[in-house]
């Protein structure tokens, strides 16, 4: 807490003693209770003010008072109006009109014990905030009860080391304890908010001052809390409280993350923040039709923090597996993600812990889709069975923990880099066969960008067994073959429902490569082709890139790795050749994984000047950056001295498309990029066509 000279004068100039804070609409019914337990009160009525603030219409409530304060003429009690029918904006009245050195917040339907604030007060201290004990009362039948609260202060006394993690509901409820008014005084209750106000403004209030958290031993001071039908916690469902009054509460309890300056905070204003999104939860699980419309409004909020695995608890119906996931930086991991993005179903993951580096913001790509996020912490491994195994293993106890609870999936989804996807998939197939399976290929796992065959064999007799028994009770003839990357075709063109491939180019060449002819048919009707999925634009701006750009210049980017079957050599050549004229005119700007060795071969160029090499970026740089070129360059990868067809589609090219910025595909003739429809486009190793194209670029955009 602050503990400026500012601060201590304005507390000394308090009078001794509690300032009751109560705000009263159409309260003659029940203020009636409040007013006779203050006056049972075994404080000395010097000792303590009541502040009422009557908000909105007018009832019977001011004679009712009037008439109390005759009959009582030796307690303080204090009248307020005001015409706006708004709790917080007459807590903020009566706040301002505190005397006194504490101040304490009442409900007008509420009540409290004799000894209530002869204990609070007991206890009292410039620098902290008493806890009473505090019990829920049915309103129709007087009945008492603990609640959640009620067990948090029981279990607790004295000051306390962790309130944050001990108190959590109690912290943030008006109700059941004493405040220093000094501190009170420079927060207001938030009027725009129709409910959750107080959990905003105690969030504010603990994020701004360090105090002390004390609670009375249980010495029955209670705050009696009269609950209804109506209560808040009792509402019927509605979007309006469920869904819109609880964002308006985690949009300020967002900003409040900016200014939180310890973890404890942070972690407790989340906290709050996930108890919000519980409402909302509920909405959706009884609307789940709605989700779509929930989320739209969440995204227009543009929160830093939401918990979208609480909103979307056990609402998924689909599970993905993908060895390959975020947070791991993985292309194929990311594709998968925008998938799942871009088909806006609620989704479980499970995926491998990768041996590569993470990047938690890429968590963003799919987050609000995601319900349970299953991480398999098996050895990391790509072709060796026992470590498959082991994650299959791994995987479907996880699954099967996860249907226990809330049944079984109605669609499964894997997609491989890795055969360990497809694998699992077939296991949760083969133990729920009502599911439907579909299974994504990201290339060929059979043969290598040199079309040789991968060959690894799977010495499990147990598994190899298990598979042909399967396969004689669907008619298909025995498997001879135990190659493992055989295998991760073979299951998914016979036991899954649906096979996604990225580009006609890719179905062809991996169903006339596969041994086993007899499939054709069978896989053929199962196919479906689903390009690589575009980012939203939103996603184009979620980080602003500060990388610096000549606009005397005409700036083009390549962004990738550099293998043997790819690389810029056709660009370099073709940009050598011009004369100087353009020459002088262009920047090619490359950002690949390998940026040190890459920059000494370009220096060893002639126009080592004109190329400015980088490192990678993380991802959502990499898509800023995207807008701020005037083209982008992708490339294929020469295949055409081993394979008939190019099969492969570069997944950047889909996240070149969303940037609203020139594209230039430089193709391998009848590749599926070359059918794309994009500005430039130039064959692979034809120096003399990617100069005129270089020449194109340079003077459209000068």
């Amino acid at each position: 807490m602050p503990n400026d000279d500012k601060t201590q004068k304005s507390v000394s100039s308090y009078t001794e003693g509690i300032s009751i804070i109560t705000p009263c609409y159409n309260g003659e019914k029940h203020i009636p209770k409040l007013l006779e337990s203050l006056r049972n009160q075994e404080l000395s009525y010097a000792l303590f003010e009541v502040i009422i603030v009557i908000n909105g219409r007018l009832d019977g409530t001011p004679q009712i008072v009037e008439e109390f304060k005759e009959k009582n003429p030796q307690m303080n009690i204090k009248i307020l109006y005001s015409r706006i029918a708004n709790a917080s904006n007459a807590r903020n009245i009566a706040i301002a009109e505190a005397k006194r050195k504490y101040s304490t917040l009442i409900d007008a339907d509420d009540y409290i014990s004799p000894n209530y604030l002869k204990e609070l007060y007991k206890n009292a201290s410039e620098d902290r905030i008493v806890f009473a004990s505090f019990l829920d009362v049915e309103k129709t039948t007087g009945k008492t009860s603990n609640s959640y609260i009620t067990e948090e202060l029981l279990s607790n006394s004295g000051p306390l080391k962790d309130p944050y993690d001990k108190i959590p509901n109690a912290i943030v409820i008006n109700a059941c304890k004493l405040i220093p008014s000094s501190i009170l005084k420079k927060i207001k209750f938030n009027i725009d908010l129709h409910s959750g106000e107080d959990v905003e403004f105690f969030s504010r209030l603990i994020t701004l001052y360090d105090l002390e958290f004390y609670v009375l031993k249980n010495k029955q001071a209670i705050y009696y809390r009269v609950t209804s039908p109506h209560s808040v916690s009792r509402k019927d469902l509605g979007f309006k409280f469920n869904v819109l009054e609880r964002l308006n509460v985690i949009k300020e309890l967002n900003d409040l993350l900016f200014i939180a300056d310890s973890p404890s905070k942070e972690k407790y204003i989340k906290g709050n923040i996930n108890g919000q999104c519980v409402f909302i939860h509920r909405y959706v699980s009884e609307y789940p039709e709605k989700i779509e419309s929930v989320q739209k409004v969440i995204r227009k909020l543009k929160l830093n923090y939401f918990p979208y695995n609480a909103l979307n608890r056990d609402l998924a119906k689909k599970l993905v597996i993908s060895y390959c996931f975020p947070p791991y930086m993985d292309t194929s991991g990311n594709v998968m993600a925008k998938r799942i993005k871009e088909g806006g179903e609620i989704v479980d993951v499970v995926h491998g812990k990768m041996a590569k580096e993470i990047d938690q913001k890429l968590n963003l790509i799919a987050e609000e889709y995601i319900d349970q996020d299953v991480l398999i912490d098996a050895p990391y491994s790509y072709y060796e069975w026992e470590l498959i195994k082991k994650f299959c293993n791994e995987g479907m106890k996880k699954i099967d923990q996860i249907i226990s609870r809330k049944g079984e999936y109605e669609e499964i989804y894997s997609r491989v880099m890795f055969p360990s996807s497809h694998f699992l998939a077939f296991e949760y197939k083969i133990k729920y066969p009502h599911v439907k399976w579909v299974a994504e290929f990201s290339d060929s796992m059979l043969y290598d960008t040199k079309d040789t065959l991968r060959y690894r064999p799977i010495n499990d007799t147990e598994f190899l067994d298990k598979l042909n028994d399967l396969l004689l009770d669907l008619s298909y003839p025995k498997c001879e073959d135990d190659n493992l990357f055989f295998l991760c075709e073979y299951l998914p063109y016979v036991f899954a429902d649906e096979i996604v491939f990225t580009n006609i180019n890719q179905k062809e060449h991996m169903i006339n490569k596969f041994p086993d002819k007899n499939l054709r048919n069978i896989i053929d009707k199962k196919t479906r082709i689903e390009r690589h999925p575009i980012p939203p634009e939103e996603f184009y701006y979620l980080i602003k890139s500060d990388y610096p750009l000549d606009n005397d210049q005409v700036n083009l980017a390549y962004f990738g790795v550099f293998y043997n079957t790819r690389n810029l050599d056709d660009v370099l050549i073709a940009l050598y050749s011009l004369d100087d004229h353009y020459k002088e005119k262009c920047k090619i700007h490359i950002f690949t994984n390998d940026a040190e060795d890459y920059q000494e071969l370009i220096k060893c160029k002639p126009i080592g000047d004109r190329v400015e090499v980088n490192p990678y970026v993380d991802f959502f740089e990499f898509l800023n950056l995207t807008t701020k070129f005037d083209c982008l360059i992708v490339n294929d990868a020469h295949t055409k001295e081993c394979k008939e067809v190019n099969p492969y589609l570069p997944s950047k090219l889909s996240d070149y498309l969303g940037s609203g910025t020139d594209i230039w595909a430089i193709c391998e003739e009848g590749s599926a990029m070359s059918q794309y429809d994009v500005k430039y486009k130039s064959t692979l190793d034809d120096i003399e066509n990617t100069k005129v194209i270089l020449k194109r670029v340079i003077e459209d955009c000068s």
